[in-house]
């Protein structure tokens, strides 16, 4: 290989290497919104004051959450139990601990059941027929503005 030959080849290479140098950051930087995501807490409004459950009631309630996955936002809905023990006021998550399904609210039996595996849970969301390995989650909740707000991580 001559003189010339050797000094075109050893350009080509350095070039080839300086690029891909200046790119895998340049396509980390694009790609990271992937591999990141950026969760956030916020208020939801669920229902007004007047839709309440009365005392030893259930009521569902539906709500809509933004989703922000990569650089796409998307809306998903999702269900919470509102019950009414009297002193106090739950909201319930209605999804079962134990793989996920959405749990309904059955109110002939007092009782939360899931229609995946069979669990059940009682009107505080404890566990009452297992594979639920845990009670039904509780969301943050607070009166104002006369609705009732809960509190979100999306």
């Amino acid at each position: 290989m001559d003189r010339r030959a050797f000094l075109e080849r050893a350009v080509w290479l350095l070039s080839g290497m300086l690029s891909m140098a200046l790119s895998v950051p340049l396509v980390g930087y694009l790609l990271a919104p992937l591999w990141h995501r950026e969760r956030r807490r916020y208020s939801v409004r669920l229902m007004a004051e007047e839709d309440l459950p009365l005392e030893g009631e259930v009521a569902e309630a539906i709500y809509t959450v933004t989703m922000r996955d990569g650089w796409r936002e998307r809306r998903e809905v999702r269900i919470a139990y509102v019950v009414n023990l009297g002193d106090q006021l739950l909201v319930l998550s209605n999804s079962c601990t134990h793989t996920g399904c959405g749990v309904r609210w059955v109110a002939e039996q007092s009782k939360f059941v899931c229609p995946c595996h069979g669990g059940e849970f009682d009107m505080q969301g404890r566990v009452l027929k297992e594979p639920p390995p845990r009670p039904l989650r509780r969301l943050a909740h607070q009166r104002k503005e006369g609705a009732l707000w809960i509190e979100v991580e999306a």
